[in-house]
């Protein structure tokens, strides 16, 4: 989230669970309903992985 300016004031999050696994046994997520929420902030980092 910014305000008017620009400047970040929060980060939309929601939260997520595991579903049933599939025929290779892989977990698939699944956005919680109603759990969605912004926690103030004034700095975000995104953290990448990087080879």
């Amino acid at each position: 989230m910014r305000d008017e300016s620009g400047k970040v004031t929060g980060v939309k999050v929601i939260t997520m669970e595991l579903g049933e696994s599939d025929e290779s046994g892989r977990r698939s997520t699944h956005e919680v309903a109603g759990s969605e929420h912004i926690i103030p902030c004034d700095l975000v980092v995104a953290a990448i992985e990087q080879k």
